[in-house]
């Protein structure tokens, strides 16, 4: 195998294993062992996890606050819900969200 070809395989290796670790997205938050998992629900539809030290202590299949059992229809606006409720409960809020701000930011990311 020519040099050149071992560099194309080795690249060919690094884009698979990148476009691999944004498939299986996570957040991670070292500074409090929080991490946020988006779940896909259906088809386009998700959800998210959010574990604390490797332990779930939110499991979020549906939008929460909006009547209904209605999935978030993108992974963004699960997964920015979810930074949402690790904000406030990082500032010693609720792990609550209101009906406007899960559409305000369904509005903005699922466009």
């Amino acid at each position: 195998m020519t040099k050149k070809a071992k560099l194309l395989v080795v690249f060919i290796l690094a884009v698979a294993s990148i476009v691999g670790s944004v498939f299986a997205y996570k957040v991670y938050r070292k500074n409090r062992g929080v991490y946020v998992e988006t779940v896909k629900q259906g088809k386009d539809t998700w959800g998210y996890k959010i574990y604390v030290k490797g332990k779930l202590v939110v499991n979020q299949p549906m939008m929460p606050a909006v009547p209904g059992n209605i999935p978030f229809p993108c992974e963004e606006g699960a997964r920015k819900t979810a930074e949402l409720v690790v904000q406030k409960v990082g500032r010693g809020d609720l792990p609550s969200v209101t009906k406007q701000e899960v559409d305000s930011i369904v509005k903005e990311s699922c466009k």
